[in-house]
């Protein structure tokens, strides 16, 4: 019976992280591949969310026409990072306040700015949209 219990424990913090790591803050690290992806799902109408773990932070901030993501893991890696956003055109996307190729992505209800950051622990991603 003792094993039951502790299985059942690991199930409900197994479903924390699905649904609040994985699912609306996106964080898949894949570290015996280099590589770790960020795809959070916020609502529409958030103008911000962060979190903070022993292995990754993301805070997010929405302002009139741009979308500004910090990331951080803890050890480097390829971030793949795929971000929402309710436009269609996007001006540029910064990395480091450096300009970076980019890709738009259709999705229902909102599209998607996917963009793949060259090995490290930390970046900050600012996406600048067309109102």
């Amino acid at each position: 019976l003792g094993d039951y219990w502790g299985n059942d424990f690991a199930d409900i913090a197994d479903m924390f992280n699905r649904v609040v790591v994985e699912g609306m803050f996106g964080f898949s690290p894949d570290y015996p591949y280099g590589k770790v992806g960020f795809k959070p799902q916020f609502p529409v109408d958030w103008d911000h969310a962060s979190i903070k773990t022993p292995d990754f932070d993301l805070s997010f901030r929405a302002e009139s026409s741009k979308s500004i993501y910090s990331l951080s893991v803890s050890r480097p890696a390829t971030m793949e990072c795929r971000f929402p956003v309710t436009v269609t055109k996007v001006d540029e996307v910064l990395v480091n306040g450096k300009k970076a190729k980019f890709s738009i992505i259709p999705g229902f209800g909102q599209n998607y700015v996917s963009v793949i950051i060259n090995e490290c622990n930390k970046a900050e991603v600012v996406i600048k949209c067309m109102k």
